[in-house]
Formats: C-alpha cells, structure tokens, sequence
C-alpha cells in the first residue's frame, strides 16, 4: 500500500479536516459528517463489537443534501455502499452499490431512508467490524440550523461571524487546491505504488482470505511475472477488448499458456468483477468452467488470469462468416458435446454447489474452447451469491438482448429460469447456424427463435439445422436439442425445465416431455405475480481466438 506521504501526509489529512470543519459551521443549507468523528474510517477500537460506527451515526443528525467524509489511508480501507440492510448485517459484498477509494471519501447523501457503508476489502466488515449504518431524514437540509459555535441566525454578530468563517473557507480551498496540485505533480514521477485508483488497486496484497481456496486454488503472481508472460503486455499478444479491458496471451515460467485478463484503469465496475472473480470464482471447481489460474493487485494493476482456450470463442465456430471471410464448420458431434457440457455447468452453478449462481449472460462469445472443443463456461467477473430459495430483485436488466427472458424487463427478477431462457436461444444458434438476432434476414427470419416456432407448427423443423452440416449430423439429437431449446424458452418460467433436467435429457437419462404445437402466448405487467424459486450471480467474457485443423470446413475454404 502506499506510505503516508505519498498520499499527502498528515498535512493534508489536517487540511482537509479543517476545510470540512469550516464548512460544516459556516454553510448552513447542508452538514458534513466525519465518519467516526476524530477518528478515521479505520478498525474499531473495540473489535468485539459491531455497533462502534452505529453508535456514533446514531449520536448524530443526518438529511438530504448532508455529506458524509471517510478520511483514511488511501488502498487500506476503501468505502463501498451496499443495497440493504440485510447484505449489510451479512456483509455481502456481491450487493456493492457504488465503491469509493481515494482515500478521503466525500459522499453527498441524496435520498432519505437508511445508507450502508462497508469496508469493500473481505474480512474488514465481516471480522473487523468496520462498517456503518445511517439514516437520513427526508426533511430538506435547509432546515438545519447552524452549529452553536457560530450562534442562532439572525444577529448581526452572527452574521459576522458566518461571514468570516466563508472568507477562511475560501483561504483554506486555495491553500488546499495548491497542496493536492503539488502532491500530483510530485507523484506523477514517484512510484506507481501510490495509487491514484481506488483503494483497491493500490495493494500487493491479496484481497481476498486465499486461505479459503484450497491448496490447489488460485495464486497471487506479481506484475513482473505476467509482463514477463505477456512480452510485457505487447499488442502481438492482445486476444481481444472487452467492455472492462484486455486480453492477453502469455506463457508462463513453467511453460504453461494462460490468458491475462487486465481491468481497464478507469473501471470502477471492472474493479468490483475483480473482487468477484477471485473471491467467488477460484472456489468453484467443474469441468466446464474456464478454472481461475490467479491474480495480481499492483503497480495500479488489476490482472486475472485463466487457462487459456487456443480455439477461442464458440461464436467464431458455429456462426456463417462475413462477407469476403470464410468460417471453419464445426462438426455435429462436438456441437452436441459442447451443449451437453454447458448444460451441466450451469446445473452444477444453480443446484449443486453451496449457494446458487447465476450467469445472467449466457451465450456463444461467452463460451470458450479448449483445442479439443470442450466447451468452458468463463468470466464471473458481475458475480454475485445468493442463498438458495432465495430473491432477489435488480434496477437494471443484467444480459444481452436476444438471450433475455421475456418476463425480465417486467418482473426484475432474475432466476434460474432465465439462465434456462438463455441456453435455449444458445441451443437453436448452435444447431442452426444462425444468430439469435440477425436484421439481414428476411422479415420472418430477423429472430432466430420466432421462426423456429414457425418451422415447428408447420412440421418442418428439420429444415431448421444449420444447412452446412449436410449429411454430418444426426437427424435424432438434433430434433432433441430443437425440442429442448423450444421448451427452455418457454415464455412462462414456471414451464421452462431446471438445468439439471435439461443435462438428463441431453446425456439420455430422461425422456423429453411433449412440447405444444404451438408457440404458448403469456402476458406480463409490472405487478407481475410469478414467483421465483431462486435467484443468483452474473457474467461478462473476453476470448482468445483461434483456429483448428481437426474441424470439418467447408469445401471452399482453405486449410487453417
């Protein structure tokens, strides 16, 4: 972490403290609030108790329009706010609203109704106990009164006084504006160290209690290492962009490949999929799961880092390619056994591992390929874990269009069945060849799923498999991925079927149930009654690309 100076010092701690002090008697329309008072955002001094930080919020005032000041050393304890109150007794971070870390925190409290602030490192707020909880009224900060050190508004001397503290507050912003305008200047040519980031970016440390993974989990490697790997990040390395940052291709001292997954700097998001990943992620272990090789948190760094796939992303194998490009055709069976084995990852994440997850964002560019085509579900850097049985509702629409349940953007509520939607949209675009949303097809064919329905009530469905495959398919499975793929997007949920069916029927232990003839039709609203059995996490991927020559291609193509 950072030493002191390199953040300002106690001089600037000072300074800022005595700029908040000024305000907070000298601006009457709003309050600032140093949390703990004397003391920094920092442990307890009591860390048996939980209630130190509550104590002093319930000593204290607080409205709409009031700031809230975390003063502590930047990278050491860095601020998150959570959804509710529950996540905040349980001190769940997956349910991080906004994360903070410059190391002396302003926040504006702009609605009424509770706040909850935790330390967002694993184990401070769980163990530590460094958290706390505040109401704020709904009564307009205007109301407040002004501190008693100035006196009760009106009088002349009053007056005096509020004005005079206004002209030392303006002194001080300029003396304070040219004390930070200073320390960046300086630091610009110290140590990388000395983050600029948030909190989180600044540490060697693990953040995360590795202890917890296992022997075999994940490693913490330094950033000399993964520069080493990657030709220090060079461009003939990069893989690909994503909305969070890059991909590289590396190699490691023990001559293992893997993929570097580095968070762009400016991602606060892509911060909180770091923590995610790692803390979450490198506890899970199955078959088809991209498994989590490490991580490194320096040098203003954020790097995950993963086996790497030398086939790259499914989309790449079963889409027809652009115009001018030619696309290798994958054959039948390894689309089978790619679907076969997406099928019981994601049983294994709702059903079989101690709390329930969910993707939220399943489809092809999120699936990768080893160079035997088995298939890997990757990237669980929106994750979040939620109990068994349990809901949980979301102001955004988490997913990507074409693969969303009708029922989302009505309902809220993301459950298991709406990963089931998404995996039959993926089934019909890996059978047929086709994009689940794609504008250059005539009218009747824009979407992928309308016109398999159409082709399933007029009995032709088998016109439905990708045409490129000719005689290399199996006419039997084919119709049962199709059939299985109507059933799972189903627009009522509660007849979609669970995963672990859907991996029963695909591995022939179950017997597929009679579809309807028809496309069923459901209505939805926003009072919506469809109640959910459980409700989970979330995920967005980068991929490597590739090429094999093991895969059947198209008579004009040439060899890879």
């Amino acid at each position: 972490m950072a030493p002191e100076s390199q953040l300002g010092g106690p001089s600037r701690s000072f300074t800022l403290l005595l700029l908040v002090s000024v305000i907070a008697v000298s601006y009457g329309e709003a309050s600032t609030h140093i949390v703990g008072g004397d003391r920094k955002w920092d442990f307890p001094p009591n860390s048996s108790s939980s209630s130190w930080y509550d104590d002093w919020a319930n000593n204290n005032t607080f409205r709409v329009g009031d700031q809230l000041v975390f003063n502590y050393t930047s990278g050491l304890h860095n601020v998150a706010e959570l959804a509710t109150g529950n996540d905040y007794d349980m001190c769940n971070l997956s349910a991080i609203i906004t994360t903070f870390g410059s190391g002396v925190d302003v926040v504006t409290l702009d609605r009424p109704g509770w706040h909850y602030y935790v330390c967002a490192v694993l184990g401070h707020c769980a163990t530590r106990y460094l958290k706390v909880k505040i109401y704020v009224n709904a009564s307009d900060a205007g109301s407040a009164s002004i501190s008693s050190s100035v006196g009760a508004p009106g009088g002349g001397s009053n007056l005096s006084a509020i004005v005079g503290a206004i002209i030392g507050t303006v002194v001080v912003m300029l003396v304070a504006a040219g004390a930070v305008w200073y320390n960046r200047r300086r630091k610009r040519f110290s140590s990388l160290h000395g983050s600029r980031r948030s909190g989180l970016t600044a540490r060697k440390s693990p953040l995360i209690p590795f202890e917890s993974l296992g022997a075999d989990g994940p490693r913490v490697f330094t950033f000399k290492e993964l520069a080493a790997a990657t030709k220090n990040f060079s461009r003939t390395e990069l893989l690909g962009r994503g909305g969070f940052g890059s991909v590289y291709k590396g190699v490691l001292r023990d001559k293992s490949m893997v993929a570097v997954k580095s968070i762009a700097k400016d991602s606060r998001q892509g911060e909180i999929e770091f923590l995610a990943e790692v803390s979450i992620i490198g506890k899970i272990r199955h078959r088809n799961l991209v498994r989590l090789r490490g991580w490194c948190a320096e040098k203003e760094k954020l790097l995950v880092v993963y086996d790497y796939m030398p086939n790259g992303s499914l989309d790449k194998w079963i889409m027809p390619a652009e115009e001018g490009e030619t696309n290798p055709v994958l054959a039948w069976n390894a689309r089978y056994n790619i679907l076969s084995g997406l099928s019981g990852a994601l049983a294994y994440l709702h059903e079989e591992w101690q709390q329930c997850i969910l993707h939220r964002d399943v489809k092809p560019s999120n699936i990768l390929l080893d160079d035997k085509f088995n298939a890997y579900l990757g990237d669980f850097g929106m994750a979040r874990l939620i109990d068994h049985n349990k809901v949980a509702y979301s102001t955004v629409v988490a997913g990507t269009m074409g693969y969303l349940a009708p029922e989302l953007p009505h309902t809220r509520k993301a459950t298991p069945k709406t990963d089931v939607f998404s995996f039959g949209v993926l089934a019909l675009e890996v059978t047929c060849g086709r994009r689940a949303f794609d504008p250059n097809r005539p009218h009747a064919e824009v979407y992928l799923l309308d016109w398999v329905w159409t082709m399933h009530q007029n009995n032709q469905l088998r016109k439905c498999v990708d045409p490129r495959l000719g005689e290399d398919v199996d006419v039997m499975q084919s119709r049962l991925v199709l059939h299985i793929a109507l059933l799972a997007c189903h627009p009522d949920p509660a007849s979609r079927p669970s995963m672990r069916f859907v991996r029963q029927v695909l591995y022939g232990d179950l017997s597929l149930p009679t579809i309807p003839p028809s496309r069923p039709v459901i209505s939805y609203s926003w009072s919506s009654t469809i109640q959910p059995t459980q409700e989970c996490i979330s995920i967005e991927v980068q991929h490597p690309e590739n090429t094999d020559e093991s895969v059947r291609k198209p008579d004009n193509s040439p060899a890879a």
